[in-house]
């Protein structure tokens, strides 16, 4: 009698549940693709800011160069740009200060006696430097602006300690002085043309004049007969100290635009259509270098020195950087002094005229103006000292006060990077040579010479705007000094985040190490034939392999393999079940 297998067995088999035991081991790799996809993101966003951190730090390790770069760039005179504007715009209105010297013993000076004088001033006038009819060149290659100058003097009454009109004033004959020292030299008029000049004008060696008349000239009757008789040798018949300054055109002046090189930019390149002057003794003095005195070279260090070019010496000055100041205008901005050089012209340099209208050379100290002032054959001797009493033995007999130091220093303040002169302080003191002729002794009388009197002294003060200055510190010092730590806090932020990447990406596959190592020793543990596929020697074959591991692969793989198995042993009628 056949027995077949009890329903209530079959039907615990099909409802057993399916229950994995601590020995059964977790599906290997399991959520293996999503780590991959946690890598790929990981990395991906790591590029990112890496891509942000590198050219950071290229820029922080360049960034005095590219700032540098861009200062360079930004102060050359193109058509167009800011700093062509600036230039070409008529500056703000300096204040010009003059103090007059005024002979009080006139007749005692003639006798013999030392001069007395006094100080008088200060008139104080508004100046304005208007450039007219700008227009672009270029010589030998050189891109360059030329340009005409016209400076405008506006009285101020409220600063001024008197009325130039009606003030009066007792100094040396210009003139008189002028005609004598030509004749002196061998150019002036003949010794009866003096005569003939002397009987019709009465000239003296000292004259009375207004502050007015004596600053912007006056008509000389020793002039105007010198000039009816002789034009070619008195071209004027005006005199006075600033006669050719005000609301005069100068030049034309052409200037170095700065385009090929910054570092030239306002040095000038021609003045009247020349290269060089003619009015030195040398070839070297009649050079023409230096710039246009609203801006020096650039990148100024302390103890450097820079040249400018002052078209009233018809010379250039040299200017030595001494110290760090600040603008009054605008004291958060920080800037270099630069100092007057007296010390810079040795004998060899020494500025010697053509057309000498006194001694062959100037003195040390003293700077020889007359053929700059009023050129020809005829030119009032007058000579610029700067600072103030200079040469003490030729000085301390004229010495009216104590030298101030600060005050009558001629210095500039420039902004290091860029080379612009924010502040200025420009002090002059003019003085006439005075020394006796053979034609003219009745004159001279017993007058003590030679002699340099002073006549003048000018102060010249021009300052910044705080608005400007503002911008200038701006845009030199706070806009870089932002763009750096915007780059700076990009690169660290930048850097943090992709340390803390890597700590994640190498938290994540450390993790994931141990994982599969554990799924691995948990499947040979299970199963020898993995052990064997791990430990033994491979098969023949692919098939032996899976031959050899056949019973065992289908005994262990599942909880749900005996009965697979039993029912497919039924389905081939390999296996009976009976008594």
């Amino acid at each position: 009698m056949h027995e077949t297998a009890s329903p209530s067995k079959h039907t615990s088999l099909k409802r057993e549940p399916k229950v994995m035991s601590a020995e059964t081991p977790p599906v290997l790799f399991q959520g293996e693709m999503n780590v991959k996809k946690r890598i790929t993101l990981i990395s991906t966003i790591a590029v990112f800011f890496m891509l942000i951190a590198l050219p950071c730090l290229v820029m922080l390790l360049l960034f005095e160069r590219i700032v540098d770069t861009k200062i360079s760039e930004s102060i050359k005179l193109q058509n167009g740009s800011a700093a062509f504007k600036s230039w070409k715009t008529k500056s703000s209105p300096s204040k010009f200060a003059v103090y007059l010297y005024n002979l009080t013993n006139p007749d005692q000076v003639l006798a013999g006696e030392r001069p007395n004088l006094t100080v008088i001033g200060p008139y104080v006038y508004w100046k304005e430097v208007r450039k007219l009819n700008i227009s672009w060149t270029s010589v030998d290659g050189t891109p360059a602006i030329s340009y005409l100058k016209r400076s405008i003097y506006i009285f101020d009454p409220i600063l001024s300690s008197g009325n130039p009109k009606l003030d009066k004033i007792i100094s040396a004959n210009l003139p008189i002085l002028a005609i004598s020292a030509a004749n002196n030299a061998g150019r002036g008029p003949s010794s009866g043309t003096i005569e003939m000049i002397k009987f019709f004008s009465s000239p003296k060696i000292f004259t009375r004049q207004s502050v007015d008349g004596f600053l912007w000239g006056y008509e000389d009757t020793t002039l105007c007969l010198c000039r009816m008789f002789f034009p070619e040798i008195c071209p004027i018949d005006r005199v006075g100290l600033l006669s050719n300054s005000n609301n005069t055109m100068k030049g034309p002046y052409v200037i170095d635009s700065g385009i090929n090189n910054s570092t030239n930019t306002g040095s000038f390149i021609t003045i009247k259509g020349s290269r060089s002057l003619n009015i030195w003794s040398t070839e070297k003095a009649n050079a023409i270098h230096g710039t246009d005195g609203f801006r020096l070279a650039r990148n100024i260090q302390l103890s450097d020195s820079r040249e400018i070019f002052v078209t009233l010496l018809c010379q250039p000055i040299t200017l030595n950087a001494t110290k760090i100041s600040r603008p009054k205008a605008f004291t958060e901005l920080e800037v270099v002094e630069m100092e007057l050089d007296t010390d810079s012209r040795t004998l060899k340099e020494t500025y010697c005229p053509l057309k000498v209208s006194g001694p062959p050379c100037p003195p040390k100290g003293y700077y020889d103006i007359s053929q700059c002032s009023v050129p020809g054959d005829v030119s009032p001797p007058v000579f610029a000292s700067l600072p103030r009493f200079m040469d003490k033995p030729i000085d301390n007999a004229f010495i009216v006060r104590e030298v101030d130091q600060t005050r009558d220093k001629f210095r500039l303040l420039a902004e290091p990077k860029t080379g612009i002169v924010v502040e200025a302080h420009v002090r002059l003191l003019v003085n006439v040579h005075i020394q006796r002729s053979p034609h003219m002794t009745d004159l001279f009388m017993n007058i003590s010479d030679p002699m340099y009197l002073p006549m003048a002294w000018f102060e010249n003060d021009i300052e910044g705007s705080s608005k400007d200055l503002k911008q200038l510190h701006d845009a030199l010092y706070v806009s870089p000094m932002r763009m750096r730590l915007v780059l700076l806090s990009l690169f660290i932020c930048s850097l943090i985040i992709i340390v803390l990447l890597v700590i994640d990406l190498a938290i994540t596959m450390k993790l994931q190490i141990p994982k599969r190592i554990y799924c691995c020793l948990c499947l040979t543990r299970q199963n020898p034939s993995v052990q064997s596929l791990l430990l033994d020697p491979p098969a023949d074959s692919a098939v032996d392999l899976f031959t050899k591991n056949s019973d065992t692969m289908s005994s262990k793989i599942s909880p749900w393999s005996n009965s697979v198995h039993s029912k497919s042993e039924n389905q081939d009628g390999s296996e009976t079940n009976s008594l």
